[in-house]
């Protein structure tokens, strides 16, 4: 059974897998894979601290064979510099 390795980086720290696991082809790595980012995304995104989580899968010869990424992206609907209107709760919708 052919052995892979789940390098680690969460924004700029990275962590090498030197143990590695082993699994019975690559479509069972990647799915591996992609469970573990997701997994240290829900929990270390949430925390602000870093705002991507990338596992790099390798094979024993140390080749790269896919990236499995989460990322978490905020869009303000609004500028934070320009205040958003606000109505006059006479006039606001439903209000008699």
């Amino acid at each position: 059974m052919p052995r892979f390795y789940f390098d680690l980086r969460e924004g700029t720290q990275f962590t090498a897998d030197e143990e590695g696991l082993d699994y019975p082809d690559l479509d069972a790595a990647e799915r591996e894979a992609m469970l573990v980012a997701a997994e240290i995304a829900k929990d270390q995104l949430p925390r602000g601290r870093v705002r991507e989580i990338a596992v790099d899968l390798r094979d024993q010869h140390g080749l790269r064979l896919l990236t499995a990424t989460v990322s978490l992206r905020i869009e303000p609907a609004h500028s934070r510099r320009t205040a958003r209107p606000r109505l006059n709760p006479a006039t606001r919708p439903g209000s008699r």
